[in-house]
């Protein structure tokens, strides 16, 4: 999509986003005319709620929120204090662009659950995609036990995770720790056919337990695989719909275009960017202006890691999905070596400093230098 297109569909969304809920119909019908991909662009970017402010500098579950449709907020609004089947809902955790989701009982197993009641609407193919993404079975990734319906409207019933969100900057040993385990996550729904379609810290939590857990495959697409001749199923979102957070999208994804596993190779490199350097790798002032440098600029250059790391970042972040990692297996063979071969770094550094330290000791007290330095040079090229 070109960037005279992005500023076009921009003014009209701005536009839109002036006027009240109820008036935002007829002014489309208006501004867009018989360009229904236009409109559909607009009415997207609406639903997910991320004004020019929210796309650059708020998660998208915070700003979204104000912008459902009235009723489907009021109606979600009033579920705080009942009951969804036999789940008991506790309180609202966050609202966004596609739906509200609440902590909640559930009162046969006795266990805290979080539910997302979804601003979908139920259909068999939500249901299996659902279940499709419910059969992920991984550590490191936010387990989805149900899927139903609840008065029209479709919920999710998924493992309650408490956390904080995984930030930046940090050592470039512990940003490789972390990032095997997503890594280690997005292999796991990669290999099933699913690609996640909206990684970003947000969505990636630290457990108290150092942990980390990839949360809300919401937006998840998924594909054939080598198991089955199924035809390509998109949840929640029309195809060529953009769908996703602007400044962690990748480049197809951005021009609306089709996307399969290395969409997420090119988020997670955004994500590890940000991780290392604890700045975004495409921050910009206006909408446009992100996703045109998703589409066609350079992050400022990685100062903050070692050298092979910095080739990682900068192969995952590559426009054109050739030149990416082609699996993630590929890319977390790399990162773990890479983590390998910081760990061997350290523990060099730490036999340097135990060395000099034990020289400065026996030069006080007269001992054998000479022949000290020798012993301590063949302790330290030791495995």
């Amino acid at each position: 999509m070109s960037p005279e297109r992005w500023r076009q569909i921009e003014e009209v969304y701005h536009s839109a986003l002036r006027r009240a809920p109820d008036q935002r119909v007829p002014f489309l019908d208006g501004a867009c005319g018989e360009d229904q991909e236009l409109r559909r662009e607009v009415e997207s970017l609406l639903r997910q709620g991320e004004s020019k402010t929210a796309l650059v500098d708020r998660p998208a579950w915070e700003a979204a929120g104000e912008l459902l449709d009235t009723h489907t907020m009021d109606q979600a609004s009033e579920l705080a204090g009942h009951r969804i089947s036999h789940y008991e809902i506790l309180q609202k955790l966050g609202e966004g662009g596609m739906g509200v989701v609440y902590k909640a009982r559930d009162t046969r197993l006795g266990r805290t659950v979080a539910i997302k009641v979804v601003n979908a609407e139920f259909t068999q193919r939500f249901e299996r995609e659902a279940r499709a993404i419910a059969a992920l079975n991984h550590p490191h990734i936010c387990t989805l036990y149900e899927v139903g319906e609840h008065e029209g409207a479709p919920y999710l019933v998924m493992e309650y995770v408490e956390g904080r969100p995984l930030k930046g900057p940090l050592p470039a040993g512990e940003a490789l720790r972390y990032s095997i385990q997503i890594c280690e996550a997005l292999a796991a729904a990669h290999k099933a056919g699913i690609v996640h379609r909206d990684l970003k810290p947000d969505n990636i939590l630290l457990t108290s337990e150092g942990s980390v857990k990839v949360l809300d495959f919401g937006l998840a697409k998924l594909q054939p695989t080598a198991k089955t001749d199924a035809p390509t199923l998109t949840t929640m979102t029309e195809q060529g719909a953009i769908a996703g957070t602007g400044p962690y999208m990748s480049p197809e994804q951005a021009q609306g275009e089709a996307v399969d596993a290395r969409s997420d190779i090119f988020s997670f490199g955004a994500v590890l960017y940000e991780l290392l350097s604890g700045r975004r790798a495409f921050r910009r002032e206006t909408m446009t202006a992100t996703l045109a440098a998703v589409i066609a600029q350079e992050p400022p250059p990685l100062k903050e890691a070692p050298p092979e790391v910095v080739r990682i970042v900068g192969k995952m972040l590559a426009k054109k999905r050739e030149s990416r990692y082609q699996s993630t297996e590929e890319l977390l063979a790399d990162l773990r070596a890479a983590a390998t071969g910081a760990a061997l770094a350290r523990r060099r550094l730490w036999l340097a400093l135990a060395a000099a330290l034990l020289l400065l000791v026996a030069a006080a007290v007269g001992f054998d230098i000479r022949g000290m330095r020798t012993r301590l040079a063949a302790w330290m090229k030791a495995p």
